[in-house]
């Protein structure tokens, strides 16, 4: 079903681009957590300052007055939003190109010549793209705590911090496995990344407008993030294992999804 070769190979040569992207991503995180230090001593000036803000917008941007209190609180403010949508347009576009490529380049026929199923193909490719999701996820979590550890003088809640970034994790699942079902339904000449951006960033700006009123609430429903909970500052913040679940499921379900239409996909016509 697998081939660890093509696994192997597939991870080395996207290997580069992960570092890339792993290198923004890490490096944004430790830029913003050297800021909150200067945040905390703010104090009582930050506050006022969010007091003046509409509720509505702290509300659509994550923020509140506990963001300052500790390094989590003040993480996950930018783990939300820019983190997430940085990471969601790399799982996007990796798992869409991880099979594009060939079909763009127009070399697919050539591999599918070789003594190797399409399923056996499909499976080995997709299991690739996931192992870099994976990597990017580790690596970037590993690096946010130990930055929330070295500059906050509070100690960390490990419960609060593993369940913000399990809900990350699942909601990235889902779109690299938006990404690998776009790959089979789109023309392979398509500018992925560009669609990337604007499927991400515009599901969390419909979220942000649901957040930010009552009247437009109903909006959120068709937002992922919407079902995911950032809000760690929260008392009864938890792991929330059925909204987690669904979204590694409907990731699961699409790749499946996208096997069974890339078996049917007539490549002579492309």
């Amino acid at each position: 079903m697998i081939n660890t070769h093509l696994i192997a190979s597939e991870v080395k040569v996207n290997f580069k681009n992960l570092m890339i992207w792993t290198g923004v991503v890490v490096a944004f995180t430790v830029l913003i957590m050297a800021f909150f230090p200067s945040i905390q001593m703010a104090g009582d000036d930050l506050t006022a300052l969010l007091d003046s803000l509409p509720e509505g917008l702290l509300k659509g941007m994550g923020m509140d007055e506990f963001m300052m209190t500790t390094g989590l609180g003040f993480y996950r403010v930018y783990y939300g939003i820019y983190i997430i949508i940085i990471m969601g347009v790399y799982c996007f576009s990796t798992g869409a190109g991880i099979f594009t490529k060939e079909e763009a380049k127009h070399t697919i026929e050539f591999i599918m010549s070789k003594p190797i199923s399409r399923l056996e193909y499909f499976f080995s490719k997709s299991i690739s793209a996931f192992v870099l999701y994976f990597l990017l996820v580790l690596i970037q979590a590993i690096i946010a705590l130990l930055a929330i550890t070295w500059l906050d003088t509070e100690t960390i809640d490990i419960s609060r911090f593993v369940a913000l970034h399990m809900h990350g994790a699942a909601l990235l699942f889902f779109f690299m496995a938006l990404g690998i079902v776009s790959s089979v339904v789109i023309n392979p000449t398509m500018n992925f990344m560009g669609l990337g951006v604007g499927l991400v960033f515009g599901t969390y700006l419909i979220d942000a407008l649901a957040q930010s009123s009552t009247d437009l609430e109903w909006i959120g429903y068709i937002s992922p993030f919407y079902y995911t909970d950032f809000n760690v500052t929260d008392a009864g913040y938890q792991f929330n294992a059925i909204s987690t679940s669904i979204f590694f499921l409907l990731g699961l379900g699409l790749t499946i999804l996208a096997s069974r239409l890339f078996l049917r996909r007539d490549f002579l016509t492309l």
